[in-house]
């Protein structure tokens, strides 16, 4: 992983947003454009933010010099989960232009082939799988050592952080969603 560092002019900032290669051309030309009119970095990461040309998430790695934003096809988005063994992105599939959820294999575990088979194994053996309460899995790859899974992305509250602001679900609730996990 490369060292993070504090991005100090928007000069700087253009530079590391066209090196990460998650905008398209004219999004590009629209950055440059704010980036003309703009002298103070974080303004410009909060304007490019306004405007929708890059993301809250995107903006935060990228003040601070991270630029790896893609994975093969797919740009991250945002960052919405964390596991033990990696993490799991929004991202976007530049050409479908179609919202998936990317799941990593964290780096420190690709030195373990059996993990990196376990990974793999189970990535098929999901993909297999095609349930109206399960989440379809559409592709498995790698891109410069970096082992992801795609998937269906579905918008929504996970139940685990729905307990957390709302409290234990009532019996019945519970019973429900049980069921649709059965079903799946």
């Amino acid at each position: 992983m490369a060292k993070v560092r504090e991005v100090a002019t928007t000069t700087e900032l253009m530079q590391l947003l066209e090196q990460s290669g998650i905008l398209r051309p004219a999004e590009l030309r629209k950055a440059q454009q704010v980036a003309a009119e703009t002298t103070s970095c974080a303004l410009l990461a909060r304007r490019l933010v306004a405007l929708k040309i890059i993301t809250r998430w995107q903006a935060s790695q990228l003040l601070v010099g991270w630029t790896k934003l893609r994975l093969g096809k797919y740009v991250l988005r945002s960052q919405i989960g964390r596991g033990n063994f990696g993490r799991v992105f929004l991202a976007e599939h530049t050409q479908l232009e179609r919202e998936v959820a990317i799941k990593t294999l964290s780096r420190r575990f690709t030195q373990y082939p059996e993990i990196v088979e376990r990974f793999l194994t189970d990535a098929r053996e999901v993909a297999t799988l095609d349930h109206r309460n399960i989440l379809h899995v559409f592709d498995v790859d790698s891109d410069d050592d970096q082992f992801f899974l795609v998937m269906e992305y579905v918008r929504g509250c996970d139940l685990r952080r729905r307990v957390e602001q709302t409290g234990p679900l009532a019996i019945e609730v519970a019973a429900n969603y049980l069921g649709q996990a059965a079903a799946g």
